[in-house]
Protein backbone atom coordinates (compact mmCIF):
# COMPACT_ATOMS: atom_id res chain seq x y z
CA UNK A 1 0.00 0.00 0.00
CA UNK A 2 1.31 3.40 -0.89
CA UNK A 3 1.71 5.89 1.92
CA UNK A 4 1.75 9.62 1.67
CA UNK A 5 0.14 12.71 3.05
CA UNK A 6 -3.22 14.10 2.19
CA UNK A 7 -4.50 17.54 3.12
CA UNK A 8 -6.28 18.13 6.42
CA UNK A 9 -10.06 17.92 6.30
CA UNK A 10 -12.22 20.95 5.70
CA UNK A 11 -15.21 19.55 7.59
CA UNK A 12 -15.22 18.64 11.28
CA UNK A 13 -14.87 14.92 11.95
CA UNK A 14 -17.70 12.77 13.25
CA UNK A 15 -20.52 14.82 11.81
CA UNK A 16 -22.87 11.95 12.58
CA UNK A 17 -21.67 11.67 16.17
CA UNK A 18 -20.55 8.13 15.61
CA UNK A 19 -17.99 6.41 17.74
CA UNK A 20 -16.37 3.77 15.70
CA UNK A 21 -14.00 4.40 12.93
CA UNK A 22 -12.99 1.59 10.61
CA UNK A 23 -10.38 1.87 7.88
CA UNK A 24 -12.97 1.85 5.12
CA UNK A 25 -11.66 3.79 2.14
CA UNK A 26 -13.56 6.35 0.20
CA UNK A 27 -13.33 6.81 -3.53
CA UNK A 28 -10.89 9.07 -5.25
CA UNK A 29 -13.46 11.25 -6.98
CA UNK A 30 -16.80 12.77 -6.08
CA UNK A 31 -18.85 10.03 -7.72
CA UNK A 32 -16.93 7.26 -5.99
CA UNK A 33 -17.23 9.02 -2.65
CA UNK A 34 -20.99 9.35 -3.01
CA UNK A 35 -21.33 5.70 -3.99
CA UNK A 36 -19.09 4.59 -1.14
CA UNK A 37 -21.10 6.66 1.33
CA UNK A 38 -24.33 5.03 0.16
CA UNK A 39 -22.85 1.54 0.29
CA UNK A 40 -21.34 2.12 3.71
CA UNK A 41 -24.70 3.23 5.07
CA UNK A 42 -26.22 -0.09 4.00
CA UNK A 43 -23.39 -2.51 4.70
CA UNK A 44 -22.46 -4.01 8.04
CA UNK A 45 -21.05 -7.51 7.74
CA UNK A 46 -20.49 -6.97 4.02
CA UNK A 47 -17.88 -4.40 5.02
CA UNK A 48 -15.56 -7.31 5.80
CA UNK A 49 -14.61 -8.52 2.34
CA UNK A 50 -12.24 -11.10 3.76
CA UNK A 51 -15.12 -12.92 5.41
CA UNK A 52 -16.94 -13.11 2.10
CA UNK A 53 -20.30 -11.44 2.68
CA UNK A 54 -22.15 -10.28 -0.41
CA UNK A 55 -24.42 -7.24 -0.17
CA UNK A 56 -27.80 -7.79 -1.88
CA UNK A 57 -30.73 -5.40 -2.28
CA UNK A 58 -33.14 -7.85 -3.90
CA UNK A 59 -34.25 -11.44 -3.49
CA UNK A 60 -33.33 -12.12 -7.12
CA UNK A 61 -29.75 -11.03 -6.51
CA UNK A 62 -29.54 -13.11 -3.35
CA UNK A 63 -30.98 -16.18 -5.07
CA UNK A 64 -28.49 -15.85 -7.89
CA UNK A 65 -25.65 -15.51 -5.39
CA UNK A 66 -26.76 -18.55 -3.39
CA UNK A 67 -27.10 -20.65 -6.53
CA UNK A 68 -23.58 -19.55 -7.49
CA UNK A 69 -22.29 -20.91 -4.21
CA UNK A 70 -22.16 -17.77 -2.07
CA UNK A 71 -22.51 -18.68 1.60
CA UNK A 72 -22.65 -15.25 3.27
CA UNK A 73 -25.49 -12.91 2.33
CA UNK A 74 -26.29 -9.46 3.66
CA UNK A 75 -29.55 -7.71 2.82
CA UNK A 76 -29.40 -3.93 2.98
CA UNK A 77 -31.69 -0.97 2.53
CA UNK A 78 -35.05 -2.72 2.43
CA UNK A 79 -36.81 -0.41 4.90
CA UNK A 80 -38.84 1.28 2.17
CA UNK A 81 -39.45 -1.89 0.15
CA UNK A 82 -41.81 -4.15 2.13
CA UNK A 83 -42.67 -6.39 -0.82
CA UNK A 84 -39.01 -6.98 -1.64
CA UNK A 85 -38.25 -7.56 2.02
CA UNK A 86 -40.97 -10.22 2.13
CA UNK A 87 -39.45 -11.95 -0.91
CA UNK A 88 -36.04 -11.93 0.77
CA UNK A 89 -37.51 -13.43 3.93
CA UNK A 90 -39.23 -16.14 1.92
CA UNK A 91 -35.94 -16.96 0.19
CA UNK A 92 -33.97 -17.15 3.43
CA UNK A 93 -36.51 -19.16 5.38
CA UNK A 94 -36.99 -21.54 2.48
CA UNK A 95 -33.24 -22.01 2.09
CA UNK A 96 -32.68 -22.68 5.79
CA UNK A 97 -35.47 -25.25 5.82
CA UNK A 98 -33.29 -27.31 3.49
CA UNK A 99 -30.86 -29.35 5.59
CA UNK A 100 -28.42 -29.28 2.68
CA UNK A 101 -28.27 -25.48 2.47
CA UNK A 102 -24.74 -24.07 2.47
CA UNK A 103 -25.69 -20.66 3.93
CA UNK A 104 -23.27 -19.84 6.75
CA UNK A 105 -23.85 -16.12 7.22
CA UNK A 106 -26.90 -13.84 7.19
CA UNK A 107 -27.17 -10.15 7.93
CA UNK A 108 -30.07 -7.70 7.74
CA UNK A 109 -28.99 -4.03 7.79
CA UNK A 110 -31.47 -1.16 7.55
CA UNK A 111 -34.17 -3.54 6.36
CA UNK A 112 -37.09 -2.33 8.46
CA UNK A 113 -37.86 -5.80 9.81
CA UNK A 114 -40.97 -6.01 11.96
CA UNK A 115 -41.35 -8.17 15.05
CA UNK A 116 -43.18 -10.83 13.06
CA UNK A 117 -40.30 -10.93 10.55
CA UNK A 118 -37.69 -11.39 13.25
CA UNK A 119 -39.75 -14.07 14.93
CA UNK A 120 -39.94 -15.86 11.59
CA UNK A 121 -36.15 -15.66 11.26
CA UNK A 122 -35.75 -17.11 14.74
CA UNK A 123 -37.93 -20.04 13.72
CA UNK A 124 -35.89 -20.59 10.56
CA UNK A 125 -32.65 -20.68 12.55
CA UNK A 126 -34.06 -23.57 14.59
CA UNK A 127 -34.85 -25.75 11.59
CA UNK A 128 -33.02 -27.50 8.78
CA UNK A 129 -29.57 -25.93 8.32
CA UNK A 130 -30.21 -22.96 10.60
CA UNK A 131 -27.73 -24.15 13.20
CA UNK A 132 -24.96 -23.84 10.61
CA UNK A 133 -25.43 -20.06 10.29
CA UNK A 134 -22.35 -18.96 12.20
CA UNK A 135 -22.33 -15.26 11.32
CA UNK A 136 -25.61 -13.48 11.96
CA UNK A 137 -26.81 -9.94 12.38
CA UNK A 138 -29.85 -7.68 12.50
CA UNK A 139 -28.72 -4.06 12.63
CA UNK A 140 -30.11 -0.56 12.17
CA UNK A 141 -33.51 -2.02 12.97
CA UNK A 142 -35.13 -0.48 16.08
CA UNK A 143 -38.70 -1.13 17.17
CA UNK A 144 -38.61 -4.90 17.69
CA UNK A 145 -40.44 -6.26 20.74
CA UNK A 146 -38.24 -7.37 23.64
CA UNK A 147 -39.73 -10.88 23.68
CA UNK A 148 -38.93 -11.28 19.99
CA UNK A 149 -35.32 -10.24 20.51
CA UNK A 150 -35.09 -12.85 23.26
CA UNK A 151 -36.51 -15.50 20.95
CA UNK A 152 -33.97 -14.61 18.26
CA UNK A 153 -31.02 -14.62 20.65
CA UNK A 154 -31.97 -18.07 21.93
CA UNK A 155 -32.19 -19.38 18.35
CA UNK A 156 -28.59 -18.43 17.48
CA UNK A 157 -26.10 -21.20 16.82
CA UNK A 158 -24.03 -22.22 19.81
CA UNK A 159 -21.03 -22.15 17.47
CA UNK A 160 -21.61 -18.61 16.18
CA UNK A 161 -18.42 -16.73 15.37
CA UNK A 162 -19.77 -13.22 14.65
CA UNK A 163 -22.91 -11.53 15.98
CA UNK A 164 -23.98 -8.01 14.99
CA UNK A 165 -26.92 -6.32 16.72
CA UNK A 166 -25.84 -2.73 16.32
CA UNK A 167 -27.96 0.42 16.02
CA UNK A 168 -31.13 -1.23 17.27
CA UNK A 169 -31.67 0.97 20.32
CA UNK A 170 -31.44 -2.08 22.58
CA UNK A 171 -31.79 -1.36 26.31
CA UNK A 172 -29.99 -3.23 29.09
CA UNK A 173 -33.07 -5.38 29.63
CA UNK A 174 -33.46 -6.17 25.95
CA UNK A 175 -29.84 -7.20 25.44
CA UNK A 176 -29.65 -9.17 28.72
CA UNK A 177 -30.83 -12.49 27.16
CA UNK A 178 -27.97 -12.31 24.64
CA UNK A 179 -25.37 -11.46 27.29
CA UNK A 180 -26.62 -14.36 29.37
CA UNK A 181 -25.76 -16.75 26.54
CA UNK A 182 -22.15 -15.60 26.03
CA UNK A 183 -20.37 -17.67 28.69
CA UNK A 184 -18.89 -20.82 27.19
CA UNK A 185 -19.07 -19.55 23.60
CA UNK A 186 -15.43 -20.19 22.76
CA UNK A 187 -16.07 -19.90 19.00
CA UNK A 188 -17.54 -16.40 19.21
CA UNK A 189 -14.88 -13.94 18.03
CA UNK A 190 -16.81 -10.76 17.15
CA UNK A 191 -19.65 -9.13 19.04
CA UNK A 192 -20.98 -5.78 17.78
CA UNK A 193 -23.43 -3.97 20.06
CA UNK A 194 -22.68 -0.39 19.07
CA UNK A 195 -25.41 2.20 18.68
CA UNK A 196 -27.70 0.91 21.42
CA UNK A 197 -28.72 2.13 24.88
CA UNK A 198 -26.47 -0.09 26.97
CA UNK A 199 -25.26 1.30 30.30
CA UNK A 200 -24.95 -1.73 32.59
CA UNK A 201 -22.09 -3.99 31.46
CA UNK A 202 -21.77 -6.00 34.69
CA UNK A 203 -23.00 -9.25 33.16
CA UNK A 204 -20.97 -8.69 30.01
CA UNK A 205 -17.81 -8.16 32.07
CA UNK A 206 -18.44 -11.44 33.85
CA UNK A 207 -19.03 -13.30 30.59
CA UNK A 208 -16.02 -11.97 28.66
CA UNK A 209 -13.40 -14.22 30.31
CA UNK A 210 -15.64 -17.23 29.66
CA UNK A 211 -15.92 -16.54 25.92
CA UNK A 212 -13.69 -16.37 22.86
CA UNK A 213 -14.61 -12.77 22.03
CA UNK A 214 -11.67 -10.94 20.45
CA UNK A 215 -13.49 -7.94 18.96
CA UNK A 216 -16.06 -6.08 21.05
CA UNK A 217 -17.82 -2.97 19.75
CA UNK A 218 -19.68 -1.05 22.46
CA UNK A 219 -19.38 2.35 20.85
CA UNK A 220 -22.20 4.89 20.92
CA UNK A 221 -23.93 3.57 24.02
CA UNK A 222 -24.38 4.96 27.56
CA UNK A 223 -21.42 3.32 29.30
CA UNK A 224 -19.85 5.54 31.97
CA UNK A 225 -16.74 5.30 34.13
CA UNK A 226 -18.33 2.79 36.50
CA UNK A 227 -19.19 0.47 33.65
CA UNK A 228 -15.77 0.88 32.09
CA UNK A 229 -14.20 -0.02 35.43
CA UNK A 230 -15.98 -3.38 35.39
CA UNK A 231 -14.70 -4.07 31.88
CA UNK A 232 -11.17 -3.11 32.90
CA UNK A 233 -11.30 -5.62 35.75
CA UNK A 234 -12.30 -8.38 33.33
CA UNK A 235 -9.85 -7.59 30.52
CA UNK A 236 -6.76 -9.36 31.96
CA UNK A 237 -8.74 -12.62 32.04
CA UNK A 238 -10.13 -12.24 28.53
CA UNK A 239 -8.71 -12.76 25.04
CA UNK A 240 -10.01 -9.41 23.78
CA UNK A 241 -7.88 -7.76 21.08
CA UNK A 242 -10.07 -4.88 19.85
CA UNK A 243 -12.23 -2.77 22.15
CA UNK A 244 -14.44 0.01 20.77
CA UNK A 245 -15.80 2.47 23.35
CA UNK A 246 -16.03 5.74 21.44
CA UNK A 247 -18.97 8.11 21.95
CA UNK A 248 -19.75 6.89 25.44
CA UNK A 249 -19.96 9.22 28.48
CA UNK A 250 -16.47 8.26 29.64
CA UNK A 251 -14.44 10.90 31.46
CA UNK A 252 -10.71 11.49 31.48
CA UNK A 253 -10.46 9.50 34.71
CA UNK A 254 -12.25 6.53 33.16
CA UNK A 255 -10.12 6.56 30.04
CA UNK A 256 -7.01 6.84 32.21
CA UNK A 257 -8.05 3.73 34.14
CA UNK A 258 -8.29 1.77 30.90
CA UNK A 259 -5.03 2.99 29.38
CA UNK A 260 -2.96 2.41 32.49
CA UNK A 261 -4.13 -1.22 32.49
CA UNK A 262 -3.13 -2.14 28.93
CA UNK A 263 0.07 -3.95 29.90
CA UNK A 264 -2.05 -6.48 31.80
CA UNK A 265 -4.28 -7.18 28.80
CA UNK A 266 -4.05 -8.63 25.30
CA UNK A 267 -5.51 -5.49 23.72
CA UNK A 268 -4.14 -4.58 20.32
CA UNK A 269 -6.53 -1.72 19.42
CA UNK A 270 -8.60 0.71 21.50
CA UNK A 271 -11.17 3.24 20.33
CA UNK A 272 -11.85 6.10 22.76
CA UNK A 273 -12.82 8.75 20.22
CA UNK A 274 -15.46 11.29 21.23
CA UNK A 275 -14.90 10.73 24.95
CA UNK A 276 -13.42 12.83 27.74
CA UNK A 277 -9.92 11.37 27.30
CA UNK A 278 -7.35 14.05 28.13
CA UNK A 279 -3.67 14.61 28.81
CA UNK A 280 -3.83 12.55 32.00
CA UNK A 281 -4.67 9.59 29.77
CA UNK A 282 -1.62 10.24 27.62
CA UNK A 283 0.56 10.31 30.74
CA UNK A 284 -0.89 6.96 31.86
CA UNK A 285 -0.45 5.60 28.36
CA UNK A 286 3.22 6.59 28.31
CA UNK A 287 3.89 4.60 31.47
CA UNK A 288 2.02 1.50 30.27
CA UNK A 289 3.06 1.28 26.61
CA UNK A 290 6.37 -0.51 27.08
CA UNK A 291 4.85 -3.68 28.47
CA UNK A 292 1.78 -3.74 26.26
CA UNK A 293 0.89 -5.10 22.83
CA UNK A 294 -1.15 -2.02 21.85
CA UNK A 295 -0.54 -1.12 18.21
CA UNK A 296 -3.60 1.03 17.40
CA UNK A 297 -5.19 3.85 19.40
CA UNK A 298 -8.02 6.23 18.53
CA UNK A 299 -8.21 9.43 20.58
CA UNK A 300 -9.77 11.62 17.93
CA UNK A 301 -12.18 14.35 19.00
CA UNK A 302 -11.25 14.13 22.67
CA UNK A 303 -9.60 16.60 25.07
CA UNK A 304 -5.94 15.82 24.50
CA UNK A 305 -3.67 18.79 23.82
CA UNK A 306 -0.34 19.54 22.23
CA UNK A 307 1.31 19.46 25.66
CA UNK A 308 0.14 15.94 26.42
CA UNK A 309 0.92 14.65 22.94
CA UNK A 310 4.45 16.04 23.06
CA UNK A 311 5.07 14.45 26.46
CA UNK A 312 4.08 11.07 25.01
CA UNK A 313 6.65 11.09 22.21
CA UNK A 314 9.65 9.81 24.26
CA UNK A 315 7.65 6.74 25.28
CA UNK A 316 6.76 5.64 21.75
CA UNK A 317 10.17 4.15 21.00
CA UNK A 318 9.57 1.44 23.61
CA UNK A 319 6.14 0.52 22.27
CA UNK A 320 4.42 -1.33 19.45
CA UNK A 321 2.11 1.59 18.67
CA UNK A 322 1.98 1.91 14.89
CA UNK A 323 -1.29 3.80 14.37
CA UNK A 324 -2.43 6.79 16.42
CA UNK A 325 -5.48 8.89 15.53
CA UNK A 326 -5.37 12.37 17.10
CA UNK A 327 -7.73 14.14 14.70
CA UNK A 328 -10.17 16.72 15.99
CA UNK A 329 -7.78 17.93 18.70
CA UNK A 330 -5.62 21.05 19.04
CA UNK A 331 -2.34 19.38 18.16
CA UNK A 332 0.31 21.56 16.47
CA UNK A 333 1.86 20.54 13.17
CA UNK A 334 5.33 20.29 14.72
CA UNK A 335 4.13 17.85 17.37
CA UNK A 336 2.16 15.96 14.74
CA UNK A 337 5.28 15.57 12.62
CA UNK A 338 7.30 14.29 15.58
CA UNK A 339 4.57 11.80 16.45
CA UNK A 340 4.51 10.73 12.83
CA UNK A 341 8.25 10.08 12.83
CA UNK A 342 8.02 8.01 16.01
CA UNK A 343 5.09 6.00 14.70
CA UNK A 344 6.96 5.39 11.44
CA UNK A 345 9.88 3.94 13.37
CA UNK A 346 7.60 1.51 15.20
CA UNK A 347 5.73 0.57 12.04
CA UNK A 348 8.86 -0.18 10.08
CA UNK A 349 10.50 -2.19 12.83
CA UNK A 350 13.88 -1.63 14.45
CA UNK A 351 16.84 -2.20 12.19
CA UNK A 352 14.69 -2.16 9.06
CA UNK A 353 15.65 1.27 7.78
CA UNK A 354 17.40 -0.05 4.69
CA UNK A 355 14.46 -2.29 3.85
CA UNK A 356 12.04 0.59 4.37
CA UNK A 357 14.08 2.83 2.08
CA UNK A 358 14.06 0.18 -0.63
CA UNK A 359 10.31 -0.25 -0.28
CA UNK A 360 9.74 3.50 -0.50
CA UNK A 361 11.91 3.74 -3.59
CA UNK A 362 9.89 0.98 -5.21
CA UNK A 363 6.70 2.84 -4.40
CA UNK A 364 7.92 6.10 -5.85
CA UNK A 365 9.57 7.41 -2.70
CA UNK A 366 6.25 8.27 -1.12
CA UNK A 367 6.20 9.49 2.46
CA UNK A 368 6.28 6.76 5.03
CA UNK A 369 3.10 7.90 6.74
CA UNK A 370 0.18 10.13 6.03
CA UNK A 371 -1.87 12.69 7.84
CA UNK A 372 -5.33 11.84 6.65
CA UNK A 373 -8.93 12.82 7.06
CA UNK A 374 -10.48 10.16 9.28
CA UNK A 375 -13.21 8.03 7.70
CA UNK A 376 -16.24 6.74 9.64
CA UNK A 377 -15.27 3.26 10.59
CA UNK A 378 -15.70 0.08 12.50
CA UNK A 379 -13.21 -2.65 13.14
CA UNK A 380 -13.36 -4.13 9.68
CA UNK A 381 -10.83 -3.40 6.94
CA UNK A 382 -12.56 -3.70 3.58
CA UNK A 383 -15.39 -2.17 1.53
CA UNK A 384 -18.48 -4.27 0.79
CA UNK A 385 -18.62 -6.49 -2.25
CA UNK A 386 -19.41 -6.16 -5.12
CA UNK A 387 -18.31 -2.57 -4.89
CA UNK A 388 -14.69 -1.43 -4.83
CA UNK A 389 -12.80 1.64 -3.71
CA UNK A 390 -9.26 2.89 -3.98
CA UNK A 391 -6.77 4.30 -1.56
CA UNK A 392 -6.73 8.09 -1.24
CA UNK A 393 -4.09 9.72 -3.44
CA UNK A 394 -1.01 11.11 -1.78
CA UNK A 395 -0.76 14.87 -1.58
CA UNK A 396 2.47 16.76 -1.90
CA UNK A 397 2.52 17.78 1.71
CA UNK A 398 0.56 18.60 4.81
CA UNK A 399 -0.44 22.08 5.88
CA UNK A 400 2.47 24.13 7.11
CA UNK A 401 2.60 26.01 10.39
CA UNK A 402 -0.05 26.75 12.98
CA UNK A 403 -2.17 24.37 14.99
CA UNK A 404 -3.57 21.40 13.15
CA UNK A 405 -7.14 21.09 14.37
CA UNK A 406 -7.73 17.73 12.76
CA UNK A 407 -4.96 15.30 11.88
CA UNK A 408 -4.29 11.59 12.16
CA UNK A 409 -0.93 9.95 12.54
CA UNK A 410 -0.82 6.85 10.36
CA UNK A 411 2.07 4.43 10.59
CA UNK A 412 3.12 1.85 8.07
CA UNK A 413 1.39 -1.22 9.45
CA UNK A 414 1.96 -3.47 6.49
CA UNK A 415 1.69 -7.06 7.56
CA UNK A 416 -0.22 -6.27 10.75
CA UNK A 417 -3.58 -5.45 9.25
CA UNK A 418 -3.84 -2.22 11.19
CA UNK A 419 -3.93 1.41 10.17
CA UNK A 420 -5.17 0.82 6.65
CA UNK A 421 -7.20 3.60 5.15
Amino acid sequence: MGRGRSPPPTDPPHEEGRRSRSPRRKGTDETDEQADAAEGDLARMASDEELGFLLCATAAAAREAIEAGEAQIEFGGLSAAPEERARCLDLVCGSLADSESHIAGLSWASCGLESADVKRLAGALRTGSGSRVLNFGVSKNPGIEAAVWKDLFEALSENATWLDFADNGLTDAEVAPLIGLLSGREELEKLYLDGNKISDVSALAEALPQSGIQQLDLGDNAIDDAGLGKLVDALPRSVLLILVLGSNPISGAGAELLLESIARTSLDAIYLDNTGADDRCLAALGKALKGSSLSELHLDSTKITDVGARALIPHLADSELSYFDISGNEIGIETTNELEAAIAHNASGEGDEEEVQEEEAAEGAEARNWIQTPIPQRCVPCPPRPFSSEAPPAAEGAAEGGAEASSSVWGNVKGKGKGQA
